[in-house]
């Protein structure tokens, strides 16, 4: 079987602060592994084809303009103050999800804080979950991390013991996205990319039946 290990680290036990947030992930001598940013279109999801069985999230956390989670941001905390997709806060689970989707690979399992547990629960009941943290204010509660990754081991062999009863997945005939940046020079120097058009003084939108597209407008917008 072969699995796509998308991994971040704002939603790993023990994480409240940017500055915690530098550390490497652990890998085995059989995983082929993509560190760094390709700046491609596919994003945290580089090399993923149809060749895969399932997808992995570990690591992820709530998204912009959520209460659940000190680290809470969708691709950049500093530009973005909220992504909305189809008129849903959208979290870097929901891009990847979609990304996933696109090439017809279903996504399995995720860890990372309540909050995108939760969000995952709402998008695909199908997708097992495990919380190993949630947020209070500038803080988080976090489960002990030798028990999360026991707990995540178990999770994931249990998900992949059968990834066909998360098929189908289907993605949305159309898609808009919406941007509202925090800075108006952000916002200025997006509103050129072709086919964007101006919501208010801060937010823009981008419309396309190929999520793709979507994803490429994400990249320079």
């Amino acid at each position: 079987m072969k699995v796509f290990i998308s991994a971040d680290i704002e939603g790993v036990a023990g994480i409240s602060h940017w500055h915690e947030a530098d550390h490497e992930h652990l890998r085995g001598e059989e995983v082929t592994f993509v560190r760094g940013w390709a700046r491609s279109p596919m994003s945290m999801m580089e090399t993923l084809d149809d060749s895969f069985d399932a997808v992995i999230f570990i690591g992820y956390h709530s998204a912009a303009y959520t209460p659940f989670s000190p680290l809470a941001h969708t691709m950049s905390s500093r530009k973005y103050q909220k992504i909305c997709l189809n008129g849903v806060i959208a979290s870097e689970f929901l891009i990847n999800s979609y990304l996933s989707y696109y090439h017809g690979v279903p996504v399995v399992a995720i860890s990372g804080d309540a909050g995108i547990c939760q969000e995952a629960k709402q998008f695909d009941k199908r997708i097992a979950t495990f919380a190993t943290q949630h947020g209070i204010g500038d803080s988080t509660v976090s489960l002990h991390p030798e028990k999360c990754v026991k707990q995540i081991k178990a999770m994931v062999r249990a998900a992949l013991v059968d990834v066909s009863q998360n098929l189908p997945v289907e993605l949305p005939k159309q898609f808009e996205i919406q941007i509202e940046y925090k800075q108006i020079a952000d916002y200025h120097f997006a509103s050129f990319y072709p086919g964007v058009t101006k919501v208010d003084g801060r937010t823009l939108s981008f419309k396309s039946d190929d999520f793709y597209e979507i994803a490429r407008a994400l990249m320079f917008m």
